[in-house]
Protein backbone atom coordinates (compact mmCIF):
# COMPACT_ATOMS: atom_id res chain seq x y z
CA UNK A 1 0.00 0.00 0.00
CA UNK A 2 1.48 3.22 -0.89
CA UNK A 3 2.04 6.29 1.93
CA UNK A 4 1.09 2.98 4.31
CA UNK A 5 -0.50 4.34 7.36
CA UNK A 6 -0.63 1.52 9.11
CA UNK A 7 3.23 1.77 10.42
CA UNK A 8 1.43 4.64 12.30
CA UNK A 9 -2.30 3.56 13.36
CA UNK A 10 -2.38 0.14 14.88
CA UNK A 11 -6.01 0.29 15.82
CA UNK A 12 -8.07 2.56 13.11
CA UNK A 13 -11.24 1.31 14.19
CA UNK A 14 -10.94 1.81 18.05
CA UNK A 15 -9.87 5.65 17.02
CA UNK A 16 -12.87 6.35 14.35
CA UNK A 17 -15.36 4.78 17.23
CA UNK A 18 -14.04 7.26 19.66
CA UNK A 19 -14.29 10.07 17.22
CA UNK A 20 -17.79 9.11 16.51
CA UNK A 21 -18.85 8.78 19.98
CA UNK A 22 -17.66 12.31 20.62
CA UNK A 23 -18.92 14.03 17.66
CA UNK A 24 -21.30 11.95 16.17
CA UNK A 25 -21.94 10.70 12.28
CA UNK A 26 -22.91 13.80 11.68
CA UNK A 27 -19.87 15.42 12.82
CA UNK A 28 -17.30 13.00 10.51
CA UNK A 29 -19.52 13.96 7.78
CA UNK A 30 -19.45 17.75 8.11
CA UNK A 31 -15.98 17.58 8.34
CA UNK A 32 -15.73 15.74 4.99
CA UNK A 33 -13.96 12.73 6.75
CA UNK A 34 -16.24 10.61 4.39
CA UNK A 35 -19.63 9.59 3.84
CA UNK A 36 -22.18 8.05 5.73
CA UNK A 37 -21.87 4.61 3.39
CA UNK A 38 -18.31 4.77 3.51
CA UNK A 39 -18.45 5.61 7.83
CA UNK A 40 -20.81 2.83 8.52
CA UNK A 41 -18.39 0.22 6.80
CA UNK A 42 -15.27 1.47 8.48
CA UNK A 43 -17.68 1.22 12.17
CA UNK A 44 -17.10 -2.51 11.18
CA UNK A 45 -14.95 -4.19 13.33
CA UNK A 46 -12.11 -5.02 10.80
CA UNK A 47 -12.63 -3.05 8.24
CA UNK A 48 -10.30 -0.59 7.05
CA UNK A 49 -9.44 2.75 4.37
CA UNK A 50 -7.53 1.12 1.74
CA UNK A 51 -5.47 4.74 1.69
CA UNK A 52 -4.06 6.92 4.02
CA UNK A 53 -5.80 9.65 3.70
CA UNK A 54 -8.83 9.16 5.72
CA UNK A 55 -6.47 7.97 8.66
CA UNK A 56 -4.80 11.54 8.42
CA UNK A 57 -8.49 12.97 9.21
CA UNK A 58 -9.39 11.06 11.55
CA UNK A 59 -6.32 11.77 13.82
CA UNK A 60 -7.00 15.37 12.84
CA UNK A 61 -10.60 14.79 13.86
CA UNK A 62 -9.29 13.51 17.45
CA UNK A 63 -6.74 16.16 18.31
CA UNK A 64 -9.48 18.81 17.26
CA UNK A 65 -11.74 16.89 19.85
CA UNK A 66 -9.01 16.20 22.62
CA UNK A 67 -8.55 12.81 22.79
CA UNK A 68 -5.80 11.21 23.29
CA UNK A 69 -4.37 9.59 19.91
CA UNK A 70 -1.58 7.54 21.66
CA UNK A 71 -3.87 3.93 22.55
CA UNK A 72 -4.36 4.11 18.77
CA UNK A 73 -0.93 4.66 17.63
CA UNK A 74 2.20 1.80 17.08
CA UNK A 75 5.20 4.10 17.98
CA UNK A 76 7.26 2.46 15.54
CA UNK A 77 10.26 4.53 14.60
CA UNK A 78 10.77 5.97 10.96
CA UNK A 79 14.15 5.95 11.60
CA UNK A 80 15.83 2.71 11.02
CA UNK A 81 17.73 1.54 14.17
CA UNK A 82 18.88 -2.01 12.63
CA UNK A 83 22.02 -2.88 14.41
CA UNK A 84 23.85 -3.66 11.25
CA UNK A 85 23.74 -0.75 9.15
CA UNK A 86 25.87 1.80 8.39
CA UNK A 87 24.90 5.80 8.81
CA UNK A 88 26.11 6.48 5.24
CA UNK A 89 23.51 3.57 4.23
CA UNK A 90 21.10 4.88 6.44
CA UNK A 91 21.08 8.40 5.25
CA UNK A 92 21.20 7.40 1.71
CA UNK A 93 17.70 5.40 2.38
CA UNK A 94 16.05 8.74 3.23
CA UNK A 95 12.55 9.34 5.36
CA UNK A 96 9.51 6.90 4.59
CA UNK A 97 6.83 8.42 2.86
CA UNK A 98 4.82 10.74 5.02
CA UNK A 99 3.67 12.74 2.88
CA UNK A 100 -0.45 12.00 3.90
CA UNK A 101 0.09 13.62 7.01
CA UNK A 102 0.98 16.41 5.93
CA UNK A 103 0.57 17.29 2.46
CA UNK A 104 -3.37 18.40 1.85
CA UNK A 105 -4.47 19.63 5.10
CA UNK A 106 -3.40 22.17 6.97
CA UNK A 107 -2.65 22.83 10.76
CA UNK A 108 -3.59 25.18 13.51
CA UNK A 109 -0.95 27.79 14.35
CA UNK A 110 -1.65 28.95 17.58
CA UNK A 111 1.03 30.33 18.93
CA UNK A 112 3.45 32.80 17.25
CA UNK A 113 7.31 31.40 18.81
CA UNK A 114 9.84 33.67 18.15
CA UNK A 115 13.49 32.91 19.01
CA UNK A 116 16.87 34.42 17.97
CA UNK A 117 14.84 36.35 15.64
CA UNK A 118 13.02 33.79 13.71
CA UNK A 119 9.28 33.57 13.78
CA UNK A 120 7.29 30.24 13.82
CA UNK A 121 3.66 28.88 14.46
CA UNK A 122 4.55 25.53 16.49
CA UNK A 123 7.35 25.98 19.84
CA UNK A 124 9.01 22.41 19.25
CA UNK A 125 11.26 22.13 16.35
CA UNK A 126 13.53 19.15 15.99
CA UNK A 127 17.08 19.56 17.31
CA UNK A 128 20.18 18.49 15.40
CA UNK A 129 20.24 15.03 14.99
CA UNK A 130 19.88 12.45 12.15
CA UNK A 131 15.96 12.98 11.36
CA UNK A 132 16.84 16.62 10.02
CA UNK A 133 20.45 15.10 8.31
CA UNK A 134 19.28 16.26 5.05
CA UNK A 135 16.91 18.08 2.62
CA UNK A 136 14.73 15.19 2.30
CA UNK A 137 14.93 14.74 6.18
CA UNK A 138 14.07 18.62 7.37
CA UNK A 139 11.30 18.48 4.07
CA UNK A 140 9.57 15.64 6.05
CA UNK A 141 10.08 17.03 9.66
CA UNK A 142 8.67 20.58 8.50
CA UNK A 143 6.05 18.84 6.58
CA UNK A 144 4.65 17.44 9.81
CA UNK A 145 4.53 20.50 11.50
CA UNK A 146 7.29 21.07 13.74
CA UNK A 147 9.00 24.45 13.91
CA UNK A 148 12.30 25.85 14.52
CA UNK A 149 14.80 23.44 13.59
CA UNK A 150 18.31 22.82 13.50
CA UNK A 151 20.02 20.74 10.83
CA UNK A 152 22.69 17.92 12.03
CA UNK A 153 26.23 19.43 13.11
CA UNK A 154 28.80 19.66 10.42
CA UNK A 155 32.45 20.11 10.89
CA UNK A 156 35.22 21.59 8.37
CA UNK A 157 36.99 18.28 7.41
CA UNK A 158 34.71 15.05 6.03
CA UNK A 159 34.74 12.61 8.94
CA UNK A 160 32.55 9.00 8.90
CA UNK A 161 30.40 7.72 11.11
CA UNK A 162 31.46 4.91 13.68
CA UNK A 163 30.83 1.45 12.36
CA UNK A 164 27.70 -0.14 13.51
CA UNK A 165 26.21 -0.45 16.16
CA UNK A 166 25.62 3.14 16.34
CA UNK A 167 22.86 2.98 18.24
CA UNK A 168 21.09 1.26 21.88
CA UNK A 169 18.12 0.81 23.45
CA UNK A 170 18.78 1.06 27.43
CA UNK A 171 17.67 -1.81 29.30
CA UNK A 172 15.37 -0.30 32.23
CA UNK A 173 14.74 3.06 33.77
CA UNK A 174 17.97 4.75 34.27
CA UNK A 175 17.92 7.28 37.51
CA UNK A 176 20.01 10.36 36.76
CA UNK A 177 18.82 12.34 39.84
CA UNK A 178 22.41 12.00 40.86
CA UNK A 179 23.93 12.28 37.60
CA UNK A 180 27.64 13.65 37.86
CA UNK A 181 28.85 15.05 34.80
CA UNK A 182 32.66 13.81 36.25
CA UNK A 183 31.45 10.60 36.89
CA UNK A 184 29.26 9.41 34.43
CA UNK A 185 27.04 6.10 35.37
CA UNK A 186 27.24 3.10 33.62
CA UNK A 187 24.03 2.11 31.25
CA UNK A 188 23.04 -1.18 30.52
CA UNK A 189 21.88 -1.21 26.52
CA UNK A 190 20.10 -3.65 23.87
CA UNK A 191 20.57 -3.65 20.12
CA UNK A 192 16.71 -4.50 20.26
CA UNK A 193 13.67 -2.43 21.60
CA UNK A 194 12.05 -4.17 24.92
CA UNK A 195 9.12 -5.77 24.13
CA UNK A 196 6.05 -3.46 25.83
CA UNK A 197 9.04 -1.21 26.27
CA UNK A 198 7.65 2.98 26.66
CA UNK A 199 6.46 4.21 23.66
CA UNK A 200 9.22 6.61 23.43
CA UNK A 201 11.79 4.50 24.52
CA UNK A 202 15.15 5.78 26.49
CA UNK A 203 18.54 5.41 23.94
CA UNK A 204 22.18 5.75 23.69
CA UNK A 205 23.91 6.90 21.06
CA UNK A 206 27.27 6.53 19.67
CA UNK A 207 27.44 7.95 16.39
CA UNK A 208 30.45 10.27 16.10
CA UNK A 209 29.78 13.75 14.56
CA UNK A 210 30.16 12.24 10.64
CA UNK A 211 30.06 15.05 8.43
CA UNK A 212 30.53 15.14 4.82
CA UNK A 213 32.89 17.61 2.97
CA UNK A 214 32.14 21.47 3.53
CA UNK A 215 31.10 21.49 -0.28
CA UNK A 216 28.64 18.79 -0.03
CA UNK A 217 26.77 19.64 3.44
CA UNK A 218 26.88 23.62 1.91
CA UNK A 219 24.65 21.98 -0.96
CA UNK A 220 22.48 20.51 1.18
CA UNK A 221 21.41 23.72 3.19
CA UNK A 222 21.31 25.34 0.36
CA UNK A 223 18.30 23.10 -0.31
CA UNK A 224 17.19 23.09 2.63
CA UNK A 225 16.48 26.80 2.57
CA UNK A 226 14.35 26.41 -0.44
CA UNK A 227 11.81 24.81 1.13
CA UNK A 228 8.82 27.26 1.87
CA UNK A 229 10.04 26.76 6.02
CA UNK A 230 13.55 26.54 5.25
CA UNK A 231 13.82 29.56 6.87
CA UNK A 232 13.13 28.12 10.40
CA UNK A 233 15.88 26.31 10.20
CA UNK A 234 19.27 26.56 11.70
CA UNK A 235 23.25 25.52 10.92
CA UNK A 236 25.12 23.60 13.74
CA UNK A 237 28.76 23.31 13.84
CA UNK A 238 31.79 21.98 15.35
CA UNK A 239 34.89 22.94 15.56
CA UNK A 240 37.86 20.07 16.43
CA UNK A 241 40.83 19.26 17.06
CA UNK A 242 44.01 18.17 18.84
CA UNK A 243 44.35 21.27 20.49
CA UNK A 244 42.57 24.46 21.79
CA UNK A 245 43.70 26.22 18.94
CA UNK A 246 42.96 23.97 16.34
CA UNK A 247 39.33 23.86 17.67
CA UNK A 248 39.45 27.71 17.57
CA UNK A 249 40.66 27.75 14.10
CA UNK A 250 38.19 25.21 13.31
CA UNK A 251 35.11 27.66 14.45
CA UNK A 252 36.66 30.33 12.48
CA UNK A 253 36.40 28.61 9.04
CA UNK A 254 33.35 27.16 9.64
CA UNK A 255 31.65 30.59 10.61
CA UNK A 256 33.22 32.07 7.07
CA UNK A 257 31.61 29.26 5.39
CA UNK A 258 28.18 29.69 7.32
CA UNK A 259 28.59 33.17 6.65
CA UNK A 260 27.80 32.82 2.86
CA UNK A 261 24.75 30.56 3.44
CA UNK A 262 23.04 33.21 5.58
CA UNK A 263 21.50 31.07 8.02
CA UNK A 264 19.00 32.57 10.19
CA UNK A 265 20.82 31.15 13.57
CA UNK A 266 23.98 29.62 13.78
CA UNK A 267 24.91 26.44 16.33
CA UNK A 268 28.07 26.22 17.59
CA UNK A 269 28.37 22.78 19.36
CA UNK A 270 30.63 22.69 21.90
CA UNK A 271 28.75 19.81 24.07
CA UNK A 272 29.07 16.48 21.95
CA UNK A 273 29.19 13.69 24.86
CA UNK A 274 31.39 10.89 22.87
CA UNK A 275 33.90 12.94 20.73
CA UNK A 276 37.21 10.69 19.99
CA UNK A 277 39.82 13.89 20.62
CA UNK A 278 40.26 15.93 23.30
CA UNK A 279 39.84 18.68 24.12
CA UNK A 280 36.13 17.40 23.96
CA UNK A 281 35.67 19.15 27.16
CA UNK A 282 35.88 23.19 26.23
CA UNK A 283 32.58 24.54 27.77
CA UNK A 284 34.14 23.91 31.24
CA UNK A 285 36.73 26.44 29.88
CA UNK A 286 34.87 29.90 30.25
CA UNK A 287 37.89 32.02 28.80
CA UNK A 288 38.21 29.45 26.19
CA UNK A 289 34.38 29.47 25.55
CA UNK A 290 34.51 33.47 25.49
CA UNK A 291 37.26 32.77 22.97
CA UNK A 292 34.98 30.81 20.60
CA UNK A 293 32.07 32.87 21.21
CA UNK A 294 34.47 36.22 20.04
CA UNK A 295 35.67 34.56 16.86
CA UNK A 296 32.53 33.44 15.28
CA UNK A 297 30.88 36.73 16.42
CA UNK A 298 33.64 38.52 14.42
CA UNK A 299 33.39 36.34 11.25
CA UNK A 300 29.51 36.90 11.60
CA UNK A 301 29.65 40.50 12.02
CA UNK A 302 27.37 42.66 10.03
CA UNK A 303 25.26 39.59 8.94
CA UNK A 304 21.73 39.13 9.77
CA UNK A 305 22.68 35.43 11.56
CA UNK A 306 22.19 34.94 15.47
CA UNK A 307 24.91 33.14 17.46
CA UNK A 308 23.66 30.04 19.51
CA UNK A 309 25.73 28.32 21.74
CA UNK A 310 25.05 24.79 22.52
CA UNK A 311 25.61 23.62 25.59
CA UNK A 312 25.11 19.97 27.60
CA UNK A 313 24.13 19.46 30.98
CA UNK A 314 25.69 21.78 33.16
CA UNK A 315 25.13 22.34 37.25
CA UNK A 316 23.94 25.60 37.73
CA UNK A 317 27.30 26.52 39.30
CA UNK A 318 29.16 26.06 36.65
CA UNK A 319 26.43 27.64 34.34
CA UNK A 320 27.30 30.94 36.52
CA UNK A 321 30.88 30.95 35.71
CA UNK A 322 30.30 30.21 31.80
CA UNK A 323 27.04 32.78 30.95
CA UNK A 324 28.25 35.63 32.26
CA UNK A 325 31.81 35.58 30.67
CA UNK A 326 29.60 34.69 26.89
CA UNK A 327 25.81 36.34 27.37
CA UNK A 328 26.96 39.57 25.71
CA UNK A 329 28.63 37.74 22.67
CA UNK A 330 25.55 35.33 22.08
CA UNK A 331 21.71 35.79 21.10
CA UNK A 332 20.82 32.13 22.31
CA UNK A 333 21.27 28.81 24.43
CA UNK A 334 20.37 25.49 23.51
CA UNK A 335 20.28 23.28 26.09
CA UNK A 336 20.86 20.54 26.15
CA UNK A 337 22.77 17.88 24.24
CA UNK A 338 22.34 14.14 24.95
CA UNK A 339 23.51 13.30 28.23
CA UNK A 340 27.30 11.90 28.76
CA UNK A 341 27.17 8.11 29.90
CA UNK A 342 29.16 4.79 29.90
CA UNK A 343 27.51 1.94 27.75
CA UNK A 344 27.81 -1.42 28.36
CA UNK A 345 25.86 -4.86 26.82
CA UNK A 346 25.82 -8.40 28.03
CA UNK A 347 27.65 -10.79 26.06
CA UNK A 348 26.85 -14.62 25.59
CA UNK A 349 28.27 -15.60 28.91
CA UNK A 350 26.24 -12.43 30.57
CA UNK A 351 29.11 -10.23 31.24
CA UNK A 352 28.82 -6.72 31.20
CA UNK A 353 31.41 -5.24 28.07
CA UNK A 354 31.35 -2.30 26.37
CA UNK A 355 28.39 -1.82 24.21
CA UNK A 356 30.21 0.21 21.10
CA UNK A 357 33.27 -1.45 19.92
CA UNK A 358 36.45 0.59 19.30
CA UNK A 359 38.85 3.44 19.96
CA UNK A 360 37.53 6.20 21.22
CA UNK A 361 33.62 5.12 22.34
CA UNK A 362 33.82 4.26 26.28
CA UNK A 363 31.19 7.49 26.16
CA UNK A 364 27.79 7.80 24.41
CA UNK A 365 24.97 10.32 24.19
CA UNK A 366 22.10 9.33 26.17
CA UNK A 367 18.82 10.62 24.71
CA UNK A 368 15.27 9.82 26.02
CA UNK A 369 12.44 10.17 28.68
CA UNK A 370 15.02 9.62 31.75
CA UNK A 371 16.65 13.06 30.37
CA UNK A 372 13.45 15.10 30.92
CA UNK A 373 14.08 16.15 34.42
CA UNK A 374 17.85 17.12 33.74
CA UNK A 375 16.34 19.59 31.03
CA UNK A 376 13.87 21.01 33.22
CA UNK A 377 16.55 21.82 36.18
CA UNK A 378 19.01 23.28 33.55
CA UNK A 379 16.09 25.60 32.02
CA UNK A 380 14.93 26.76 35.45
CA UNK A 381 18.94 28.03 36.77
CA UNK A 382 19.42 29.22 33.36
CA UNK A 383 16.18 31.64 32.77
CA UNK A 384 17.14 32.03 36.51
CA UNK A 385 20.95 33.71 35.62
CA UNK A 386 19.67 35.22 32.37
CA UNK A 387 17.06 37.54 34.17
CA UNK A 388 19.07 38.39 36.91
CA UNK A 389 21.78 39.02 34.82
CA UNK A 390 18.87 40.98 32.47
CA UNK A 391 20.77 39.37 29.54
CA UNK A 392 18.71 39.21 25.95
CA UNK A 393 19.63 35.74 24.89
CA UNK A 394 16.88 33.48 24.28
CA UNK A 395 16.53 29.72 25.62
CA UNK A 396 16.28 26.65 23.60
CA UNK A 397 15.09 23.53 25.55
CA UNK A 398 15.98 20.32 24.67
CA UNK A 399 15.84 16.72 25.83
CA UNK A 400 13.56 14.32 26.88
CA UNK A 401 10.53 15.95 25.39
CA UNK A 402 8.27 13.19 24.84
CA UNK A 403 4.87 14.72 24.69
CA UNK A 404 3.00 17.82 24.88
CA UNK A 405 2.80 18.24 28.82
CA UNK A 406 6.61 18.69 28.64
CA UNK A 407 6.49 20.82 25.39
CA UNK A 408 4.45 23.07 27.60
CA UNK A 409 6.18 22.75 31.18
CA UNK A 410 9.42 23.95 29.15
CA UNK A 411 8.03 26.81 27.58
CA UNK A 412 6.32 27.53 31.35
CA UNK A 413 9.66 27.50 33.02
CA UNK A 414 11.04 30.40 30.97
CA UNK A 415 12.24 28.57 27.63
CA UNK A 416 11.55 30.46 24.36
CA UNK A 417 11.22 27.62 22.01
CA UNK A 418 11.67 23.74 22.13
CA UNK A 419 12.99 20.93 20.12
CA UNK A 420 13.09 17.06 20.86
CA UNK A 421 14.89 14.71 18.63
CA UNK A 422 13.97 11.08 20.22
CA UNK A 423 10.31 11.32 20.71
CA UNK A 424 9.43 12.46 16.43
CA UNK A 425 11.43 9.50 15.71
CA UNK A 426 8.68 7.26 17.48
CA UNK A 427 6.04 9.82 17.33
CA UNK A 428 5.77 12.10 13.73
CA UNK A 429 2.66 13.23 15.39
CA UNK A 430 4.26 15.16 18.43
CA UNK A 431 4.24 18.92 16.23
CA UNK A 432 0.07 18.00 15.73
CA UNK A 433 -0.85 17.14 19.14
CA UNK A 434 1.48 20.76 20.92
CA UNK A 435 -0.70 22.29 17.89
CA UNK A 436 -4.13 21.15 18.25
CA UNK A 437 -3.74 21.24 22.56
CA UNK A 438 -2.40 25.36 22.49
CA UNK A 439 -5.61 25.89 19.92
CA UNK A 440 -7.94 25.34 22.74
CA UNK A 441 -6.12 27.96 24.88
CA UNK A 442 -7.70 31.47 23.56
CA UNK A 443 -5.74 34.00 23.16
CA UNK A 444 -7.46 36.42 24.97
CA UNK A 445 -5.72 36.04 28.08
CA UNK A 446 -2.98 34.43 26.95
CA UNK A 447 -1.09 37.48 25.77
CA UNK A 448 -2.21 39.72 29.12
CA UNK A 449 -0.08 42.70 29.01
CA UNK A 450 0.45 42.07 32.83
CA UNK A 451 4.18 41.61 33.79
CA UNK A 452 3.58 38.11 34.70
CA UNK A 453 3.08 35.43 31.52
CA UNK A 454 0.10 33.44 32.25
CA UNK A 455 0.96 30.03 32.67
CA UNK A 456 -0.04 27.69 29.88
CA UNK A 457 -2.20 24.81 30.80
CA UNK A 458 -0.27 21.30 30.68
CA UNK A 459 -2.85 19.01 30.02
CA UNK A 460 -6.27 17.90 29.48
CA UNK A 461 -7.17 18.35 33.00
CA UNK A 462 -5.66 21.99 33.21
CA UNK A 463 -7.43 22.52 29.98
CA UNK A 464 -10.46 21.66 31.39
CA UNK A 465 -10.06 24.04 34.18
CA UNK A 466 -8.77 26.79 31.61
CA UNK A 467 -12.04 26.57 29.80
CA UNK A 468 -13.81 26.57 32.69
CA UNK A 469 -12.44 30.23 33.64
CA UNK A 470 -12.87 31.71 30.42
CA UNK A 471 -16.72 30.68 30.60
CA UNK A 472 -16.35 32.61 33.97
CA UNK A 473 -15.19 35.47 32.43
CA UNK A 474 -17.82 35.61 30.07
CA UNK A 475 -20.63 35.07 32.91
CA UNK A 476 -19.28 37.85 34.24
CA UNK A 477 -18.98 39.97 31.69
CA UNK A 478 -22.59 39.53 30.83
CA UNK A 479 -23.89 39.78 34.26
CA UNK A 480 -21.70 43.42 35.09
CA UNK A 481 -22.08 45.12 32.06
CA UNK A 482 -19.17 47.28 30.95
CA UNK A 483 -17.15 45.39 33.81
CA UNK A 484 -14.18 43.38 32.67
CA UNK A 485 -11.77 41.35 35.17
CA UNK A 486 -8.11 42.88 34.28
CA UNK A 487 -5.64 41.33 32.95
CA UNK A 488 -3.54 40.93 35.65
CA UNK A 489 -6.03 39.80 37.58
CA UNK A 490 -6.64 36.54 35.64
CA UNK A 491 -3.18 36.09 35.49
CA UNK A 492 -2.45 36.18 38.92
CA UNK A 493 -5.24 33.71 40.01
CA UNK A 494 -4.97 31.63 37.47
CA UNK A 495 -0.91 31.55 37.83
CA UNK A 496 -1.57 30.82 41.56
CA UNK A 497 -3.60 28.12 40.54
CA UNK A 498 -1.14 26.46 38.48
CA UNK A 499 1.45 26.43 40.87
CA UNK A 500 -0.38 24.83 44.22
CA UNK A 501 1.03 21.84 45.05
CA UNK A 502 -0.27 18.89 43.41
CA UNK A 503 -1.23 15.50 45.58
CA UNK A 504 1.01 13.20 44.33
CA UNK A 505 -0.74 9.34 43.57
CA UNK A 506 0.98 6.52 44.53
CA UNK A 507 3.90 4.80 42.60
CA UNK A 508 3.60 8.48 40.81
CA UNK A 509 6.87 10.19 39.18
CA UNK A 510 6.20 13.96 37.60
CA UNK A 511 3.18 15.94 36.12
CA UNK A 512 1.61 12.96 34.36
CA UNK A 513 0.50 11.52 38.04
CA UNK A 514 0.09 14.16 39.73
CA UNK A 515 -4.03 15.34 40.58
CA UNK A 516 -5.17 19.21 41.64
CA UNK A 517 -8.71 19.75 42.55
CA UNK A 518 -10.24 21.51 39.27
CA UNK A 519 -12.24 24.66 39.79
CA UNK A 520 -15.71 25.15 38.34
CA UNK A 521 -17.36 28.25 36.70
CA UNK A 522 -19.10 29.02 39.31
CA UNK A 523 -15.98 28.87 41.60
CA UNK A 524 -13.91 31.09 39.35
CA UNK A 525 -16.51 33.67 39.28
CA UNK A 526 -16.81 34.15 42.89
CA UNK A 527 -12.75 34.31 42.89
CA UNK A 528 -12.51 36.68 39.91
CA UNK A 529 -15.64 39.03 40.83
CA UNK A 530 -15.45 42.44 42.83
CA UNK A 531 -16.53 41.61 46.41
CA UNK A 532 -19.49 43.38 47.15
CA UNK A 533 -19.68 45.56 50.31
Amino acid sequence: MDQDWTRIVKDFHGLASEVVNRIRKYGVIKAKACDKRTLDHWLEEGAQPQTASPVASFLRLALQQGIDTAPYQTFTPIYDFSPGLTYELQAESGPPPLEWLSDYQSLPRPRLTRYCGVEADCPVGIASSPIVNDDRWTSTMLGLGFGISTLKTRRARPKKAYDPPLIGFVVGAPDLSRYDASNPPTIELSLKREDGAMPIPDMVNSIGVPSEAPGVWEEIYERVKQHPLGGTVGLSILGDGENKAEVLKAFDELAARARSLRPPFLECNVSCPNLEKRPSDIFRDPSFMLDVCRTVKQVMAGSSTALVLKLPWLEEADLRKLIPKVASHINGVALKNTVRVRPVRRDRDGDLQPAFPGIGREFGGLSGPSTRNLTKRGVRSLVRIKEEGRYDFHVMAIGGICETTDVVELLNLGADAVQACTAPMFDPLLAWKVRFHLAHVKHNIRNATSEEQILLPRDHRELRCYVNLQSALRVIRSRSGAYKVPDSAVTKKWNEWMQQPATHLPHAEGLRNQTRRERSVDEWIRILMPQRP
